[in-house]
């Protein structure tokens, strides 16, 4: 969980966080914005996947 924070450039400017009880809520809200980006990256994939292949082929197949 804490992986992120301790390959960052800034995990020197937070490694006094580590004594404080707020570092647990501080990785923790972390690991919650990587996961929100992990799901935008894979949805924003697998949007671009949809609009490059489905609408060529609505295109040829018009839905009137």
């Amino acid at each position: 969980m804490g992986v992120f924070l301790k390959t960052g450039p800034w995990h020197q400017s937070l490694s006094f966080l580590r004594k404080l009880p707020m570092y647990n809520i501080l990785n923790f809200f972390v690991s919650g914005i990587q996961g929100l980006y992990m799901i935008h990256v894979i949805t924003g994939y697998c949007t671009d996947i949809y609009c490059f292949l489905y609408f060529p082929w609505a295109k040829n197949f018009p839905s009137e």
